[in-house]
């Protein structure tokens, strides 16, 4: 379980949840300027950094809202879940610490799934705050479009992996084989899922 600090240093890190705080207690207008530069962020960073990004963005929407509607409380448990399991991973890599492979496998290949609930709660939401003609309407969408998209990605590069080998020690070879492969093509930028390899954090 990661300390309130601990939380806010991968917090400050992504900063898309601290945008949409801004946005939410009006120190910030919701320009266009403000929503290309969330979905440029969002895009920007590798499948697991959005992830997080996009729990801790829709879970500061939950907290504003709580007692609108029975679907902040389901975001928020999701959030909480997924903050709570790919959080401390995150931060570890992030500081250049060292990891299981074991463990850090088991979390990567849930993270298109993730990223699809996550997506499917925030149209609900989207829906629901539509009806108050609230801006948590427009941030909802653009989260729930940018973890489809980053879900896609994910499971691509799961999809090239051989998951059925029982070497825990030989996927974690061959996913960083299969990045190092892709960082020489430009098909999907930088935009690909690196905290398993070498500790390189987006």
């Amino acid at each position: 379980m990661l300390s309130e600090k601990e939380l806010a240093t991968v917090t400050n890190r992504l900063q898309v949840p601290l945008i949409v705080q801004d946005i939410l207690s009006d120190c910030l207008e919701f320009t266009d300027d403000v929503r290309l530069a969330l979905h440029e962020e969002l895009s920007d960073d590798q499948p697991d950094s959005a992830l997080l990004s996009i729990a801790l963005a829709a879970q500061k929407i939950a907290n504003t809202a709580m007692g609108n509607a029975a679907i902040m409380k389901l975001i928020d448990m999701e959030s909480n879940r997924i903050i709570a399991e790919y959080a401390s991973i995150w931060l570890k890599n992030m500081q250049e610490k060292t990891l299981d492979d074991n463990m850090v496998f088991e979390t990567l290949v849930h993270i298109p799934e993730d990223l699809e609930s996550l997506a499917e709660l925030l149209d609900v939401a989207c829906i629901a705050f539509k009806l108050e003609e609230s801006e948590a309407a427009d941030l909802c969408e653009i989260l729930a479009v940018q973890a489809r998209a980053q879900a896609l990605i994910a499971e691509t590069y799961l999809e090239t992996l051989d998951l059925n080998t029982e070497d825990p020690l030989e996927m974690h070879q061959g996913f960083d084989q299969v990045l190092a492969d892709q960082e020489t093509q430009s098909n999907y930028n930088d935009n690909v899922i690196q905290f398993p390899t070498g500790n390189r954090v987006n």
